[in-house]
């Protein structure tokens, strides 16, 4: 009861400290500044790269260019040390085909030992 009464303040009391603790501030907006080059020509700048937006009559045109910012990384994957991953090759179930013949000959002498007992 005295173990229990203190998990309970314990719980009640972690829950009104992180009640209290401030949010994490929001991350700082990316600045992109707007450069016009013709009337239905516009550079955006900032924001990790530089973009082209074409104003069309039927659409807009964007191109991008590429930035790691934006994209996702790609995966690389390292070494390890440690044992190489070959060691299993050598103990393969096809070098191990003896283990087959043994299975088989324990099955069949389990069911002669079981129809010499008489039982199903």
């Amino acid at each position: 009861s005295i173990v229990l009464g203190t998990l309970m303040g314990a719980a009640a009391l972690s829950l009104a400290v992180s009640a209290y603790q401030a949010p994490p501030s929001p991350p700082a907006p990316k600045v992109v500044e707007v450069e016009k080059i013709k009337d239905n020509l516009f550079l955006l700048k900032g924001g990790g790269g530089n973009t082209a937006v074409f104003v069309g009559t039927t659409g807009v045109v964007v191109v991008d260019t590429y930035s790691d910012e934006w994209r996702p990384a790609a995966v690389t994957l390292a070494a390890q040390t440690g044992a190489s991953g070959d060691r299993f090759t050598s103990v393969a179930l096809r070098e191990r085909w003896w283990l087959f013949f043994a299975a088989i000959a324990l099955f069949a002498a389990e069911w002669a030992w079981r129809r010499r007992q008489g039982l199903p």
